[in-house]
C-alpha cells in the first residue's frame, strides 16, 4: 500500500552539495517546483512524516492552495506516497536507531529531538533555491523542530496545532519548556477556539494565536440523491451508520459499538461500517462477536480518500464518539466530520473539544456527553425520524463556515511584516 520509510537518498559519488541541491530541484531526485512569485509565494511545509494514513487533512490543505502558494515539503520520512501523490517532497531522515531512540525519549519525557545540522543545511539550501518565504510546520513537535529550518532561512515560522499536541503532550515539562521558546519565535494556528484557550493557558500570547478552522474543497464532495431516514424506516430498508477514523482510544469506537449493539437489537436491519485501522481493531472485532452484531458491522480498514467520499455518499448517519482518555489526548475538530457533513450527512458526536464549534446540537445532528451510552442509544433511535433537512443543514454549515475556497477572504493576516514576521494570508 505505502512505501517504506525513506532516508534522503545519498548523493552519487563525486556529486557535491551544490550539485545535489540542483538535482533535487531539477527532477533527478524530485520534480522542480514552479518559480515562486509575489502572487504565489513558495512555502516550506515541515511534517515529521509525509504522510501517515490518518493525516489526509494535511494533504488536502497542501493541494487545496496550489492556486495561491507553491508548497515544498520537508520531511524526515516518506510513506503512503501512492495515496498522497505530491511533489516536490525533500526527505532527510534520522538514522533508524536514532529514530527509535528519539521516539522512546519523547514518549517517556516529552523531549523533542533536534534536527541534525545535515538535515537543517539540506533544507536551508533547497529552501533558498526554491525561494521559500515562510515555513509552516504541522503539530507542536514539528514546530519545535522546524525552528531550526526557519532560522537557517531567516523567514517567519507558522505552526498549526491539531489535537494531541495541545492536550496530552502538555503533561510533559520538557515539552512545555520547548513550547515557550516556540511561542516566542512563531505564530500559531489552532483549529478550534477550545484549543486556543488551552494554549493561552500555557504561555502563548493572545495576539499570536489564530483560530483557523480546517476547511474542505466543495468540489471534492458531491451530495447524492438520498432517501430520508424516516422514509427508509417506513419502507423497512437498511439504515447505514458510518464512522471514519483511526482506532485510537479517543475516537470512542467502544462506545459506538456498545450503543449500536443495543440499537441493532431493536432495529436488526441497521448496519455499521467502520473505516480505519489501529491497534484496537482486533479487540473491537471480538467485541462485536460477543454482542452478536459481527454480521452487522463491517471493518473496512483504511481506504484512499476518494473511496472515503463514496462510503459517505452511501451512508445515512455519520458517527464520531470522541472521548478524552486518561492521558488527556483530545481532538481538534475531526476533519472526517467536516467531510461527512459536506456530503449532506447528519452527525451524532460528543461535546468534546472543538466539535461543538462545528456541529450544533439539534441542528445538524446530535451532541451527547462523552461515554454516555444510554444517551447514545436514545439519539440513534431519534435519528430514525430525521428528514433530509438535517443533512441539508449539515452541508450548509460547512459550506458557510468551513469552506477552504473562502479562506483568503475570511482568514486574517497572521503575522506583521518585519524580519521574523511577514504578512501572509491563508497558507497550506
Amino acid at each position: 500500500m505505502g512505501q517504506k520509510a525513506l532516508r534522503s537518498a545519498p548523493a552519487p559519488r563525486g556529486v557535491n552539495r551544490a550539485q545535489r541541491i540542483e538535482a533535487l530541484l531539477s527532477g533527478a531526485m524530485s520534480p522542480q517546483p514552479e518559480p515562486a512569485t509575489a502572487e504565489r509565494p513558495c512555502v516550506g511545509i515541515y511534517s515529521y512524516g509525509f504522510l501517515a494514513e490518518s493525516m489526509t487533512f494535511v494533504y488536502h490543505q497542501i493541494v487545496g492552495v496550489l492556486d495561491r502558494f507553491r508548497p515544498i515539503v520537508f520531511t524526515t520520512r516518506t510513506e503512503n506516497r501512492d495515496f498522497f501523490p505530491y511533489e516536490p517532497v525533500v526527505p532527510s531522515g534520522f538514522h533508524p536507531i536514532r529514530r527509535v531512540a528519539n521516539n522512546a525519549i519523547y514518549n517517556a519525557t516529552g523531549r523533542v529531538a533536534s534536527l541534525s545540522s545535515k538535515q537543517t543545511a539540506l533544507w536551508r539550501d533547497v529552501g533558498r533555491d526554491a525561494g521559500v518565504r515562510l515555513v509552516h510546520a504541522h503539530f507542536g513537535p514539528g514546530g519545535i523542530q522546524a525552528m531550526a529550518i526557519a532560522d537557517a532561512l531567516d523567514v517567519p515560522l507558522l505552526v498549526t496545532f491539531h489535537g494531541y499536541d495541545a492536550s496530552k503532550a502538555l503533561r510533559f515539562a520538557a515539552y512545555l519548556r520547548s513550547l515557550i521558546a516556540l511561542f516566542e519565535r512563531a505564530d500559531v494556528i489552532v483549529v478550534s477556539n477550545a484549543m486556543a484557550e488551552k494554549l493561552r493557558e500555557h504561555g502563548t500570547h493572545k495576539a499570536r494565536v489564530h483560530v483557523v478552522h480546517c476547511g474542505f474543497s466543495p468540489d471534492r464532495f458531491e451530495v447524492p440523491e438520498r432517501k430520508s431516514i424516516r422514509d427508509k424506516v417506513a419502507d423497512d430498508e437498511t439504515i447505514e451508520f458510518l464512522q471514519v477514523s483511526s482506532f485510537a482510544e479517543k475516537k470512542g469506537h467502544r462506545f459506538t459499538c456498545e450503543a449500536f449493539a443495543a440499537h441493532h437489537r431493536r432495529h436488526p436491519r441497521s448496519r455499521l461500517t467502520l473505516l480505519g485501522n489501529g491497534k484496537a481493531r482486533a479487540k473491537l472485532e471480538a467485541h462485536t462477536h460477543r454482542h452478536g452484531i459481527a454480521d452487522a458491522v463491517e471493518f473496512a480498514g483504511w481506504v484512499a480518500p476518494d473511496a472515503v467520499a463514496q462510503y459517505m455518499q452511501h451512508a445515512d448517519v455519520f458517527l464520531h464518539h470522541s472521548v478524552t482518555p486518561q492521558n488527556g489526548d483530545q481532538e481538534g475538530i475531526p476533519n472526517a466530520i467536516i467531510e461527512a457533513m459536506a456530503t449532506g450527512l447528519p452527525v451524532i458526536s460528543t461535546l468534546h473539544a472543538g466539535i461543538p464549534e462545528l456541529v450544533e446540537d439539534g441542528e445538524q445532528g446530535f451532541l451527547i456527553a462523552e461515554r454516555d451510552v444510554g444517551a447514545y442509544v436514545d439519539r440513534l433511535e431519534a435519528a430514525l425520524a430525521w428528514n433530509l433537512d438535517v443533512g441539508e443543514r449539515a452541508r450548509a454549515r460547512v459550506v458557510e463556515h468551513f469552506n477552504m475556497a473562502r479562506g483568503p477572504r475570511t482568514r486574517r493576516h497572521l503575522c506583521k511584516a518585519d524580519r521574523k514576521r511577514a504578512a501572509v494570508g491563508s497558507v497550506p
